[in-house]
């Protein structure tokens, strides 16, 4: 799991600064961000912002797919035990269970 923290550019901007203060908010830092992803178990914070730097968002693609292609594929899973997978082949039709 990555925690991103998107439109970065709004913590300068007047407007926003003015309608957050106005809601008693303000942007969280980098700081915080990092926080937080410590916090969800996130393996890592990362920032972009498409309005200033087209390069944080590719920088943002180009992190997580590194990070997807180095992990090992997912094991597939395991067939259920041959005692439980008889059982679910002689469930009871429904007129048994009616009948019963």
């Amino acid at each position: 799991v990555l925690l991103i923290g998107c439109k970065t550019d709004l913590r300068t901007d007047l407007s926003t600064l003015m309608e957050l203060s106005h809601q008693k908010q303000a942007p969280i830092s980098y700081e915080q961000g990092c926080a937080a992803a410590r916090q969800l178990g996130a393996e890592s914070y990362l920032e972009c912002s498409a309005f200033t730097s087209e390069k944080s968002v590719h920088s943002i693609f180009r992190t997580v797919s590194s990070i997807c292609l180095s992990r090992a594929p997912p094991q597939p899973p395991q067939s259920p035990p041959r005692g439980l997978s008889k059982r679910l082949l002689h469930l009871p039709t429904r007129s048994e269970l009616i009948s019963s």
